[in-house]
């Protein structure tokens, strides 16, 4: 999923695993420990190496958890069967 961020700049800090981020027309892999910042207004998307990744992303202000709490399925009702409405969240977004 791509999409631009209306942030100053939108931070990424890999805490394990690897990451690649493209941002406008570059490409970055980032590994643990290393740093990305989006600028405002880039087109980008973010994707976890083959072996996950654990990031820290700092968004202020926070609209994120706005964000999943009205595209995301409750863990109360989310079973193994599902999916992303990846409709909705690029709607929404």
């Amino acid at each position: 999923m791509s999409r631009s961020n209306t942030y100053d700049r939108l931070p990424f800090w890999v805490v394990s695993g690897s990451l690649t981020v493209w941002s406008g027309p570059d490409t970055f892999t980032l590994w643990s420990g290393d740093f990305c910042a989006v600028k405002m207004n880039t087109p980008h998307a973010v994707k976890a190496g083959d072996d996950g990744a654990r990031t820290l992303a700092i968004i202020s202000p926070a609209r994120f958890a706005a964000l999943i709490s009205r595209t995301g399925t409750p863990a109360r009702l989310a079973t193994t069967e599902t999916e992303w409405d990846m409709g909705l969240f690029q709607a929404v977004t």
